[in-house]
């Protein structure tokens, strides 16, 4: 087991890792998700709920495994780690989180851009169409 508190390089120490304990930050468990590695996730407890709501909703996907921070205690702390690196059965398989969301938000993007692209079009005939009649 190695303990470190912080790293430069994130994502290369995560994928090497067995077992990753964290907090529940967006950064952090995406990529955590993103590698698929068993994580033991203690959210910050505050100031907002954002990290403890965001641990609930994947530990009940089987994501990941969530140690609520009012729970713990280095007895509780070290049983859950032997637990987890035992276990087998998470992260979920069959569960994923979409993270394709950059090329998501570019289609919709297009999408919106192509659409009014087609209104300014339907526009200009409509004009077109007013200053020919009023031409003729």
């Amino acid at each position: 087991m190695r303990l470190v508190s912080h790293v430069d390089d994130s994502l290369s120490q995560i994928a090497a890792a067995d077992l990753v304990v964290c907090m529940a930050g967006y950064n952090t468990l995406s990529e955590v998700l993103f590698l698929k590695k068993k994580a033991l996730v203690v959210p910050r407890s505050g100031p907002s709920a954002e990290q403890r709501m965001r641990a609930g909703l994947f530990a009940a996907k089987g994501l990941i495994d969530m140690l609520d921070p009012s729970d713990l205690s280095p007895e509780k702390l070290a049983k859950r780690l032997v637990a987890d690196l035992e276990r087998n059965d998470y992260p979920a398989k069959g569960e994923a989180v979409p993270m394709d969301g950059a090329r998501q938000a570019a289609d919709r993007l297009l999408e919106t851009v192509e659409s009014l692209v087609e209104v300014a079009r339907e526009v200009v005939d409509v004009v077109r169409r007013g200053v020919y009649a009023r031409s003729a």
